[in-house]
């Protein structure tokens, strides 16, 4: 690796953890609220947090997304709001393609660069077309570590973003649910993005345990 790459990966993480920073400060100063929407096997949403306002607007904890939009399951409501909402959507694996990624011990500091530079190889698109994040990293043999990428079309989950986003949430970041026996037992982040403002990207550069409130 050339000493401009290397500094250049640097200063992409030097920015990216800034911009973190950033929009936890918004997050932790502001009023929003967490929702989870936790897909389920009939396509529904189990809707997880936001207190007594949310169970109101949607009496059975669930939501169901059909054409860009919002709506309660029965349909006998208009569409629900999430003004004001953090959304995580944890989406189930069948979303996602799973790849077991070996790399030196050492490159567990440049996952970002090293993800990206193969995601092509991994899987059937590119890292523009793509949305994809990575487990921690585990010890194996011979000095070397292993990780779980997953990855998913952008266009397979624009559609519950741009849902999400319609109904004024503030922010959304969407997770792969772990694979049935595979070797990642939290979510994998793929893909976060504030709403409004400058503030907007699109890949984290470190796995996260299963998600929760960061402040």
């Amino acid at each position: 690796m050339s000493v401009v790459r290397a500094i250049a990966q640097r200063i992409s993480a030097w920015i990216d953890a800034v911009a973190e920073a950033l929009l936890a400060m918004q997050r932790w100063f502001g009023s929003s609220r967490l929702l989870r929407l936790i897909e389920q096997a009939d396509g529904a949403f189990a809707v997880e947090g936001g207190g007594r306002a949310v169970a109101k607007l949607f009496p059975g904890r669930s939501l169901v997304m059909k054409d860009g939009r919002i709506a309660d399951p029965t349909h006998s409501r208009k569409p629900a709001s999430l003004r004001r909402s953090e959304v995580e959507l944890l989406l189930r694996s069948e979303r996602f393609i799973f790849r077991a990624l070996e790399l030196p011990r050492r490159a567990a500091d440049f996952l970002d660069g090293v993800v990206r530079a193969q995601i092509d190889r991994l899987t059937p698109w590119n890292a523009a077309d793509s949305a994809f994040g990575w487990g921690q990293p585990s010890e194996i043999a011979n000095d070397r570590v292993e990780v779980t990428v997953a990855a998913t079309a952008k266009a397979r989950v624009a559609p519950l973003i741009e849902a999400v986003v319609a109904e004024g949430a503030e922010w959304v970041s969407v997770s792969a649910l772990p694979q049935p026996g595979g070797k990642s037992a939290a979510p994998i982040r793929v893909y976060e993005r504030r709403a409004h403002g400058t503030l907007e990207f699109r890949k984290l550069r470190r796995s996260r345990e299963a998600p929760s409130r960061r402040g």
